[in-house]
């Protein structure tokens, strides 16, 4: 059950991470 919440979790913040990039201009891509 634990662990299914962690992937849950994981997935959420790398949507999040994902979205932000997205909106974001390409400098974020530079610190990668």
């Amino acid at each position: 059950m634990r662990r299914f919440l962690w992937a849950t979790l994981i997935f959420l913040c790398g949507m999040a991470w994902s979205t932000l990039a997205q909106a974001d201009p390409p400098q974020s891509a530079k610190q990668r």
